[in-house]
């Protein structure tokens, strides 16, 4: 037996089949990497948002307590003047119906902005 009889030669229909196979793998590998790119993408967009809204929300938040506050000092300046135990009576009703009026606003306004942020950031992770 020559050594030429023993060469083991690999055919030609399976050689293009693991080429084909090789390149169906790449093109698979190649979908993934740019869906993943898309997806990082999208996780960016939405981390940007959700900080943008957030940010938002402190600035609503510190302004409504800086309201709340003000409120509150007009309130004790009101007290310090009243003459009456009826009058401070008054002033104080008063004081707590308005608070309990702002503070249901407030708490809407909140809810609203709150529902608008998580839906913007939300929207973010299916854009493409």
């Amino acid at each position: 037996m020559t050594k030429d009889d023993m060469r083991f030669e690999i055919p030609e229909h399976l050689r293009e089949m693991a080429d084909q196979g090789l390149d169906q793998a790449r093109k698979a590998f190649e979908e993934y990497v740019s869906m993943t790119h898309g997806a990082l993408g999208n996780i960016e967009a939405a981390a940007s948002t959700a900080q943008t809204e957030g940010v938002e929300l402190n600035k609503q938040a510190v302004a409504f307590a800086e309201e709340n506050i003000n409120s509150a000092f007009d309130y004790a300046q009101k007290l310090c003047s009243a003459k009456s135990y009826d009058e401070l009576m008054q002033l104080n009703k008063a004081f707590i119906e308005k608070q309990m009026e702002i503070a249901g606003e407030q708490a809407r306004v909140m809810s609203d902005k709150t529902a608008n942020a998580a839906s913007q950031t939300a929207r973010k992770f299916t854009e493409k």
